[in-house]
């Protein structure tokens, strides 16, 4: 296929031809020439399947680079490589193009997966401290156990600051509105168990965290990972260490 019939080829291919125009051409070409037609149509038909499917937008891209690389070349007497080759070319660029448009899609990082490996209940060890009877506390925390935020969100505002496991309960109640999707208002319990400092508050600054990645406030998120990164004693350093490798 001589190189004023490539160019007709692609705008056949890109339905800049009229039905009479693209007949025309269809039925100038040579045996071999239909099969090298047939052959890259295949190609185009392929990748445009399922997950191998080439976003418009890079589809233009790459017909625009196409258009100037072999248009460009009007002017010049220098033959065009065999069909087979530019056929085999414009495969490899598509599919290399598709691999890594669909590869960073994949490696970004997925918010709900990256809250739900990196959060942080403690609850397996505030539940071995002794908490046998029936106090507003062990109430809410039986609740909690179960995956019923809702109804431990209640239960632990019943209990009063001179309780001896409030500190507890506003870090309990915290994550259950942010399991609830309160974001907000799980920020605002962490912050106020941070000024209590001690080992609670050091979970409630990194599930804080989470609370504001939940919010898409990358902002914050960053804040406070560097704050926890420049804390060497900090109980979730490591955590801290694991989730900047994935965020």
């Amino acid at each position: 296929m001589n190189n004023s019939n490539y160019e007709l080829f692609e705008d056949y291919l890109r339905g800049d031809l009229s039905p009479q125009e693209g007949a025309d051409l269809i039925s100038s070409l040579s045996a071999k020439e239909k099969a090298d037609f047939e052959l890259y149509k295949s190609i185009r038909q392929t990748m445009d399947k399922d997950n191998l499917k080439v976003p418009e937008e890079l589809k233009e891209n790459l017909a625009k680079m196409g258009e100037k690389h072999f248009k460009s070349q009007k002017a010049k007497t220098k033959k065009l490589p065999p069909m087979y080759l530019r056929i085999a070319a414009a495969f490899i660029l598509l599919a290399g193009a598709a691999f890594l448009y669909f590869n960073l899609l994949n490696t970004s990082p997925n918010i709900d997966q990256l809250v739900e490996e990196f959060y942080y209940s403690k609850k397996s060890i505030v539940t071995t401290r002794g908490v046998h009877q029936e106090t507003a506390f062990s109430k809410a925390m039986l609740k909690y156990e179960t995956g019923n935020y809702k109804e431990a969100n209640a239960l632990f505002q019943n209990v009063d600051e001179t309780d001896g496991w409030y500190q507890d309960a506003l870090y309990y109640r915290a994550n259950s509105n942010l399991k609830n999707g309160n974001y907000q208002l799980s920020i605002q319990l962490y912050t106020e168990l941070e000024s209590y400092r001690g080992e609670l508050a050091q979970f409630a600054e990194w599930n804080k965290m989470l609370a504001y990645l939940k919010l898409e406030n990358h902002q914050k998120v960053d804040s406070i990972i560097n704050s926890i990164l420049n804390k060497p004693d900090h109980v979730m350093i490591q955590k801290a260490k694991e989730f900047r490798k994935k965020y």
